[in-house]
């Protein structure tokens, strides 16, 4: 660099803006959404980290930085994506929940067993006797306590219980597996 010059900071492109809110874009071509009130944090500059979140180059999250903005403190508190984008940073799509609250809106866990389902809260078992071997388990987790909704030999079965059992519970922030 020659004397005298300065380094060019790096700043996000913006890449459509309008009916309030905002698609900028860092400099690898991945974009991320926020509202047009919170422009003035495109002076800073946000790249996509490798879980997907856009970051500033410490450890300042987007979603953090506009949740705070809403609701003060926010320290031990999760922020939760509604429409689960990581992208997407406006204010109608970032909730605080706790952290119990904010698992219920995870996908299904991937396990190393040889029989996994792909829904949420089904899970396979060899114990149970069944013609098939084994049965689909429905279970949802509230308040560190496990509600089973029963033995079912189709997964979708499962799935559907462990939905309804998640609506009897009151669990609005709970995934549906439909």
């Amino acid at each position: 660099m020659e004397i005298g010059t300065k380094k060019r900071r790096k700043t996000n492109k913006i890449i459509y803006e309008d009916h309030g809110f905002i698609v900028a874009e860092d400099d690898k071509g991945n974009t991320f959404i926020i509202d047009s009130i919170d422009k003035d944090l495109l002076n800073w500059y946000w790249s996509i980290d490798p879980p997907g979140y856009p970051r500033h180059y410490t450890k300042i999250y987007l979603h953090r930085e506009i949740s705070s903005r809403m609701n003060g403190d926010i320290s031990f508190k999760e922020i939760d994506h509604e429409n689960l984008d990581k992208t997407d940073a406006r204010r109608k799509n970032l909730r605080l929940l706790d952290h119990s609250q904010n698992l219920h809106n995870a996908g299904p866990k991937r396990k190393h067993a040889k029989i996994h389902s792909s829904f949420k809260g089904v899970h396979w078992s060899k114990r149970s006797k069944s013609i098939n071997g084994g049965v689909w388990i429905a279970r949802v987790k509230k308040n560190r306590k496990i509600f089973r909704g029963g033995q079912f030999d189709n997964e979708n079965d499962a799935a559907h219980a462990v939905d309804s059992l998640a609506k009897q519970l009151g669990l609005h922030t709970y995934k549906s597996n439909f």
